[in-house]
């Protein structure tokens, strides 16, 4: 299941800004209407990051037994002064 939610947001990321951004602004007669084009795909992606992300924290959540994960330190303690 991480593995599924990883790859859909970031193939959502490398799909958007390497293929469907350059692909809308070279065929899209303005700017302008690329823009909004593109912005609503840059959306779309973030609506997927957001519906990935919360599931994976709470996964890493469970999985760990605390929040902040990633900001552990590893159980080191800082060196005496």
């Amino acid at each position: 299941m991480v593995r599924c939610l990883i790859t859909a947001w970031a193939g959502a990321l490398w799909t958007a800004g390497l293929l469907a951004a350059p692909l809308v602004l070279a065929v899209l007669p303005t700017r302008a209407l690329a823009g909004e084009v593109a912005c609503g795909l840059f959306t779309a992606v973030n609506y997927l990051g957001a519906v990935c992300g919360v599931p994976l924290l709470l996964m890493a959540r469970a999985m760990s037994g605390r929040w902040l994960v990633l900001l552990d330190d590893g159980g080191a303690t800082p060196a005496a002064e």
